[in-house]
């Protein structure tokens, strides 16, 4: 592998997803909806299905959600129409088109002569969803993919809600957004879609790590990695492919992929920092929960290991249900704790030292409350809150124990 960037030279693992997207875009009206976390895929596996023969004759427009405070109206929509211009020409579009002129200059030259404003604001917005959805009846046969559905404005998301209702018999639509931060809205798009319309749905799942040593593989060009690493590459990952690339790409920035046998890999990894990609994906989420909600994912981090909600939370359930919604959480048999590794690691480093020792100190009473209580982690806790009397005697305690256990 060279610097740069590292991305698998070949889609793993969503086989079985491709082949279901591929057999819907051979038939319209159709909608496909991918769903996934940060990470999982979804990008990937929409750019194989849009790269590939499956879509050979049809036009493909693509646009995206962006993350940014105040959304373009529309924005993803006017994205994948406004560079259509000589793909349109000599179009016998209705009157009715010419109400996307202000919104899609770069198509004037193509576009009827706007029409005579109307007084209702609601009457003038079906207007332009009734032009937008002419203009992609007269792209057709097409396939319109709108990426990260989560950021989408309110009325690209009336507008995709109302397309479901009116969808042409030459188009395809294919819609992604990530599981944990799409809103109701979002998820409803589909909801009320006609029996004429062939609808999937896709929820892509993490890879397992027979799938990371496919994908770890082919990233590193050799014939063979063995599934000691390919299990511990998984697992720092999640399974979520873009985490793998990512690893992949810091141990060879730190020049350490020279093997992969026995204990180096779980130490090579664990050593890593969090991926950029990650770590910003998670501070992200973070940013936007509430102060109590923000605290418990701190605590969280420093525990590094699941705990029953109430020593996490103390009173205070409604953060726990906030950060759980946020995707950062999962819920284990009434143990909550970080989904993935990584993303704890992001949270711990973002911790000031201060303010990290104290919760060190917390976490170290927390654990005592624990049955058995994991006098490893308490002899940790304990010596990085600085409280050093306390640790030997853990550390000690700890030792004596593993003995014991053999």
């Amino acid at each position: 592998m060279r610097g740069g960037r590292v991305v698998s030279p070949v889609l793993v693992g969503r086989e079985k997803e491709l082949a279901r997207l591929v057999a819907l875009v051979d038939g319209a009206p159709a909608v496909a909806v991918v769903e996934g976390e940060a990470g999982i895929g979804k990008s990937r596996l929409t750019a194989e299905l849009l790269g590939g023969p499956a879509v050979a004759g049809l036009r493909v427009l693509v646009g995206a959600c962006v993350q940014i405070r105040e959304p373009f109206p529309l924005g993803p929509v006017v994205e994948a129409l406004r560079g259509r211009a000589s793909e349109l020409a000599g179009a016998a579009l209705s009157p009715v088109a010419g109400a996307l002129r202000e919104l899609l200059p770069e198509l004037a030259g193509v576009l009827p002569e706007t029409p005579p404003p109307l007084d209702d604001r609601a009457a003038e917005r079906h207007r332009v969803f009734r032009g937008l959805a002419e203009v992609l009846t007269a792209l057709g046969p097409a396939v319109l993919a709108v990426e990260d559905l989560h950021w989408a404005d309110g009325q690209t998301v009336e507008f995709l809600t109302y397309l479901m209702s009116v969808l042409p018999g030459s188009l395809r639509v294919v819609l992604t957004y990530r599981s944990e931060e799409a809103s109701g809205a979002v998820r409803a798009i589909t909801a009320r879609a006609p029996d004429t319309i062939t609808a999937e749905h896709l929820v892509l799942p993490p890879l397992d790590a027979a799938q990371t040593r496919v994908m770890a593989s082919a990233i590193l060009g050799a014939e063979e990695v063995t599934a000691e690493f390919a299990e511990h590459l998984c697992l720092r990952a999640s399974g979520l492919p873009l985490a793998v690339q990512e690893l992949l790409a810091l141990l060879r920035d730190r020049g350490t992929l020279i093997r992969w046998e026995g204990g180096w890999a779980r130490r090579a990894l664990e050593e890593l920092d969090v991926p950029s990609g990650v770590r910003a994906s998670v501070r992200e989420r973070v940013a936007r929960l509430s102060p109590g909600a923000k605290e418990v994912a701190e605590r969280a981090a420093v525990l590094q290991l699941p705990v029953p909600v109430a020593l996490l939370s103390g009173s205070d359930v409604g953060a726990i249900d906030e950060v759980l919604g946020s995707g950062l959480f999962a819920d284990t048999g009434g143990l909550v704790g970080f989904r993935h590794v990584l993303a704890a690691q992001a949270v711990y480093e973002a911790i000031p030292l201060g303010r990290r020792q104290a919760l060190h100190a917390a976490a170290a009473d927390t654990v005592r409350g624990l049955r058995p209580v994991p006098l490893g982690r308490l002899a940790h806790h304990l010596r990085q809150a600085g409280r050093a009397g306390q640790w030997v005697e853990a550390a000690i305690e700890a030792a004596e124990q593993a003995s014991r256990l053999g």
